[in-house]
């Protein structure tokens, strides 16, 4: 896979370029510091993936993305986090907060890789794609939660459901809750294929936990074998229904 790494800091770059040097298959074809000179490297050096900071003179990561045509796959690292829901607004890949674990950055690259396996061309590619994630995701997916020092990882079929609030991502297992680092438009797009399914736009469940349906007075609401009762926004309806086999 071959990376553009963006940022106007030449200490970030060089870190975040020794970082991505030390995962397989990585090409760091090139660097730039500021977004304009970003829009012509892209245009130049035809990269799969952009390493993109957020907060640069001149033109800032979000209206970069906006101007590359065709854009790549982009990843956003930044240390600010308020600028997640622009930054999804333009089909980010994943959302690093600085300073990036390692550990985090390789799992954002997984889902690069997966997202350009989907874009293969042609059957071939795309059975091959297919089985190459197929072997690569057996099991259930993970879900990382990381507090006070301290990463957990948890089988994504354990979960109930995921929600959004004040700009973190939440979920609770064993009636323990926890914060995820990743966006519910990223867990809605790489969980879809364990069933889960975006009921709300703050709101993402497990369709295998659904115990109920509720539809009354032009509302509706799932309910959940754990008690919990979720609205279903109108426009989400179609799918959920889809979802639950109705």
């Amino acid at each position: 896979m071959k990376v553009l790494v963006v940022d106007d800091e030449p200490i970030a770059r060089r870190r975040m370029t020794r970082m991505l040097r030390a995962i397989p298959l990585i090409e760091v074809v090139g660097e730039a510091r500021d977004g304009l000179e970003a829009v012509s490297k892209a245009n130049e050096l035809a990269p799969d993936l952009l390493v993109l900071d957020i907060e640069m003179p001149a033109l800032d990561g979000v209206t970069l993305a906006q101007r590359v045509k065709p854009l790549p796959l982009v990843l956003f690292v930044t240390a600010h986090a308020e600028h997640a829901v622009e930054a999804f607004d333009v089909n980010a890949v994943d959302y690093l907060l600085k300073p990036v674990q390692q550990e985090r950055l390789a799992l954002a690259i997984d889902r690069a890789r997966e997202r350009l396996a989907r874009k293969a061309d042609g059957p071939l590619a795309a059975t091959e794609g297919a089985g190459a994630q197929s072997a690569a995701s057996e099991g259930a997916p993970r879900v990382v939660s990381r507090s006070n020092g301290v990463t957990r990882f948890f089988d994504a079929q354990q979960i109930t459901r995921f929600w959004a609030k004040d700009k973190c991502t939440l979920f609770v297992v064993s009636g323990e809750e926890h914060f995820c680092d990743e966006s519910l438009d990223t867990l809605e797009e790489r969980l879809a294929r364990v069933g889960f399914v975006r009921v709300h736009r703050a709101e993402l469940v497990n369709a295998k936990r659904v115990r109920a349906l509720h539809q009354r007075s032009g509302t509706t609401h799932i309910e959940l074998d754990d008690g919990t009762q979720v609205p279903v926004a109108r426009r989400a309806l179609s799918a959920v229904k889809t979802a639950l086999g109705l």
